[in-house]
């Protein structure tokens, strides 16, 4: 290398040292007039644009992460939908258990007030022909009681006569039915067959029997007393029906006038 090469060199190199930091942005056009227009496009353009760039970035990562967050909550939520659809469905379908009906319960009061038997139970104080005694007694049960009862024929054999002289339908008379022996029994059937009373007795209980000797009554056709087949009674009927029913045939009886 001669001496102007290495001067040449020199002076290149002192000149890249002494170049300031914040000479990025410049032009190689060193200093041509052209220069300083392109010195303030870099000093007033780049560095907004250079610092928008990064920021533009990061928006976009934020709103593809929101996205990706949306995306997946989303499916979250639907899989939870579709499981919580899916229990409910095999719980509407799961069984019941069933309950006794020995006991009085709030359950037979929400059955007995269902819509399917809330025009049976208004049918069934509209048929009552004496005064009802309610204290103390489940009005939906006495209501479908008097409806079965009262269309159920007990009248023609558990009342004697079952009708007002002069209101005997079967003589194309009005039907009046005989209140002051209503369901009194009496009604003779031959050689030792007697209807029986069907009224409270002293302690509320329609003719002197629990609920747990009623039933089984009307389920075998058996006595209480002496365990004899009952005849005449339409036990094999009335034993088909469903506790409720039963519960509430007994709840109307009690409810009706003692005549003792």
């Amino acid at each position: 290398m001669d001496a102007d090469d290495a001067d040449f060199t020199i002076r290149r190199r002192s000149h890249i040292k002494e170049r300031p930091k914040s000479a990025a942005y410049r032009c190689p056009c060193g200093d041509a007039p052209l220069s300083i227009l392109h010195d303030l496009f870099v000093a007033a353009v780049l560095p907004p644009v250079a610092a928008l760039y990064p920021q533009r970035r990061k928006i976009s990562r934020r709103r593809k992460g929101m996205k990706r967050a949306f995306m997946i909550g989303g499916a979250l939520v639907a899989w939870l939908v579709s499981v919580g659809f899916m229990t409910g469905a095999a719980q509407t379908h799961t069984a019941q258990p069933a309950t006794s009906q020995f006991e009085a319960t709030d359950q037979d009061s929400d059955r007995g007030e269902s819509s399917a038997d809330h025009e049976r139970i208004s049918r069934g104080f509209e048929l009552a022909p004496v005064r009802l005694n309610l204290r103390g007694k489940d009005p939906a049960l006495v209501g479908l009681g008097s409806y079965i009862v009262n269309t159920g024929g007990c009248n023609d054999c558990h009342t004697n006569p079952p009708y007002v002289e002069g209101h005997d339908p079967f003589l194309g008379q009005p039907e009046k039915i005989n209140a002051a022996a209503y369901l009194a029994g009496g009604t003779p059937f031959g050689p030792g067959l007697v209807s029986a009373n069907l009224t409270p007795d002293a302690s509320g209980r329609p003719a002197g029997l629990t609920y747990r000797e009623f039933k089984r009554a009307l389920r075998t056709g058996r006595d209480p007393d002496d365990g004899h087949i009952l005849q005449v009674m339409p036990w094999p009927v009335f034993g088909k029906k469903i506790d409720l029913e039963l519960r509430a045939i007994y709840e109307y009886l009690r409810a009706i006038p003692s005549i003792r």
